[in-house]
């Protein structure tokens, strides 16, 4: 394995032409067109990392015993993928940002806890 030593001009140079066939899709509004890519590719990059780890997140807590998971409310023989908010919470409070749901925030149960 080689030891990687701080980039290098012409490895940033080689970088950012390497930006020149990737086509943004943002509402960040700049006029430097290299400058918008990097930073779209830099937002797709940390989406990718959040749903990546919500993913994680889903497939441990699907490991647990069955009791447990209809506890949370889940039925453990159902076994689709599903991105719950306490799931994006978490992986969001992993990579540093607070997601709390807000005030007015509405779910499937009823307040004294039926569905």
């Amino acid at each position: 394995m080689s030891e990687r030593g701080p980039p290098t001009g012409e490895s940033i140079q080689e970088f950012v032409n390497s930006l020149q066939d990737f086509t943004p899709a943002t509402g960040f509004d700049c006029t430097d067109k290299r400058t918008l890519r990097l930073v779209s590719l830099a937002t797709q990059r940390f989406l990718a990392s959040i749903l990546d780890e919500a993913i994680n997140i889903h497939k441990r807590r699907r490991l647990a015993p069955a009791a447990q998971l209809r506890a949370d409310g889940h039925d453990p023989r159902d076994k689709r993928v599903v991105l719950s908010t306490e799931e994006l919470a978490e992986a969001l409070k992993e990579c540093g940002v607070n997601a709390n749901l807000a005030a007015y925030y509405a779910d499937s149960s009823k307040p004294d806890g039926t569905a």
